[in-house]
């Protein structure tokens, strides 16, 4: 995490239909946010295999116009970037898939406007999924 960030807060690993889902988040004094998610799924839980269910999942988060896939992250099979939706929402956000498993990181604040933040989401993105991908 970039320095000056306070203790991680969040929970998981959740278990639950087959899958499993966590989140941490890391704020700072100056209203900094940086947020992970990920979720595994589970074949022989739900219909088709793990992967397939995250695919199902990780194209439920394209918006035409609002997303631009990205296919050349080099440590996900696929990416997605959403565009800044305005005040209250993140500067950055990307969404990764790596076989059975879909991540999203947010990156919200002053500091870290868009144009700028989006090292830091794939920094974290790509170490979401080094350190607890398939």
């Amino acid at each position: 995490m970039p320095s000056g960030f306070g203790q991680v807060a969040g929970f998981g690993p959740v278990e639950k239909y087959g899958s499993a889902y966590a989140r941490c988040t890391w704020t700072n004094r100056t209203g900094d946010e940086i947020e992970a998610e990920w979720k595994f799924f589970s074949t022989g839980q739900g219909e088709g295999t793990g992967a397939e269910q995250a695919k199902w999942s990780y194209e439920h988060s394209y918006e035409r116009g609002r997303t631009r896939r990205d296919l050349d992250l080099g440590f996900a099979d696929e990416g997605l970037w959403q565009k800044p939706q305005g005040d209250g929402y993140p500067n950055c956000r990307l969404y990764v898939r790596e076989v059975n498993m879909v991540a999203k990181v947010s990156v919200t604040g002053p500091r870290y406007p868009s144009g700028t933040c989006e090292a830091v989401a794939r920094e974290l993105a790509a170490s979401v999924v080094e350190s607890v991908g398939s």
